[in-house]
Order: C-alpha cells, then structure tokens, then sequence
C-alpha cells in the first residue's frame, strides 16, 4: 500500500487548535487562582466554580478554554465572577457572548461580575495579595485585642513595623498578615509592602470586596444583545 495512503499522524492543523486549547486552560485556571486569591484577601470567600454560569457560557460556546466562572460570598450576597482569558477579551465575537451571559444572569436576579484579566493581574496589587495570602498565619490568642488597642492610640492607623513590634513575638508579621486576611485588619495593596505599609482596622474599613478591587456589577435595564462593554450600564458597589 502507498505510503501516502495513511493520513498524518498529527494533522498541523489539529495540533495546533489542540495547543491553543490547552493554553487557554492554562490561562483560565490560572485566572481563577488569581482572582481567588485577590478576593480572599480583600474579604470575600470563595464557594467554588459557579456551574450555572458555567453551564450558560458553555451554551453560548465558551468553554473552559475561553472563560472561568467562580462564586464568591461578600457580607452576606452571594456573587459569580465571569473571568475571561486574554483571548476572549481581546476578541469582539467571544467577548460580547460573554457579557450576553452576564446581562442574562443579572436580569435574572444574580449578581454578576465579568472580571478584565487586566484587571485580576495588576501590580503590585497581585503581587501583594500573593504574598499576604501565601505567607499569612494564624493569629494568635489576644493578637487582635492588642492590635485593636494600639491602632486606636495612633489615630486609626499605623505603620506595619509598629505593629510586629506591639506584637513583640515571633511570626508577628505574618499573624498580621493572618488579620488582614481574615478581615480584621486592612493593607494598601496598590504599593509594595514595606515596613511602613499603613494597617487600618478591618471595621473602619466600609468598602465591599469588589469596590476595593474596582470590580464591577453588571446592571441592565434591558435584553442582552451582544452589548460591549462600552455601551453597557456597569454600576461600581454592591447590589
């Protein structure tokens, strides 16, 4: 038999829709362990992949290549994130079915977020959280009692070195990093920590998880017809 007879054993064109596959896997879970980690630090908690926004998104094409969905809880709501990868973003034809999902959702009555990777990537505030998040630890018994006192004899705020030395115990930087984490206390992550870092006291603090991060709800008055993102009515703050 012919040599030619049998086809490639790896079709170039196939291989290479298969490569773009699995990168834009890559990129999606890796968008997901940003943004969770993000939104963790600034006080949301993560519930899990949201499979109904999944499932829509699916529906309309957009897979787990293309786009991630997770569910956050912020105080006491419930929020699914839409996290599209670079490629959906920067493509018109897969960025508009994206927002269609959300706006349906919203309509619907969910709160709904649809997330830039810009937005989930920039520095030094993901570089920050990543830290906080990674090198946090639990606080001790009484470390928040101190801290609450100190804090208030300096008018609200102080430097984080003021705070490891009111502490005065091994690990207190990263038990500090245990507070900002579980909400008792707060950090700028929009410049590099340093010594001089400004923590504040959790309570003082009434912004939402998304208002300190800048991301939007989506609202919308009407039926989703492949809207832009520049033509929809996006409302900063929670529902």
């Amino acid at each position: 038999m012919p040599q030619d007879a049998f086809p490639p054993r790896n079709p170039p064109l196939r291989s290479a829709l298969r490569w773009r596959m699995r990168r834009g896997c890559y990129n999606a879970k890796r968008l997901e362990y940003e943004a969770t980690v993000l939104a963790s630090v600034c006080g949301a908690v993560r519930l899990g992949r949201d499979e109904e926004l999944r499932s829509s998104l699916a529906r309309r094409g957009l897979g787990g290549d293309a786009v991630s969905a997770l569910r956050f809880r912020e105080a006491e709501f419930e929020y699914g994130v839409i996290l599209p990868t670079d490629r959906t973003w920067n493509l018109p034809r897969l960025q508009g079915p994206t927002f269609d999902v959300g706006f349906e959702m919203s309509a619907a009555g969910h709160r709904i977020l649809v997330v830039p990777p810009t937005d989930v990537r920039l520095q030094p505030r993901l570089a920050n959280a990543q830290h906080v998040f990674h090198a946090k630890k639990a606080p001790a018994c009484g470390d928040l009692d101190v801290l609450i006192r100190w804090i208030e004899t300096q008018g609200g705020e102080a430097p984080l070195d003021a705070c490891v030395a009111a502490l005065d115990s091994p690990g207190a930087r990263e038990r500090i990093f245990g507070l900002v984490f579980g909400g008792h206390l707060s950090l700028d992550l929009a410049s590099a920590i340093t010594d001089l870092s400004i923590v504040r006291l959790g309570s003082r603090c009434r912004m939402s998880s998304w208002d300190k991060l800048g991301w939007r709800i989506l609202r919308t008055d009407r039926a989703p017809t492949s809207t832009s993102p520049d033509a929809a009515e996006l409302e900063i703050g929670s529902a």
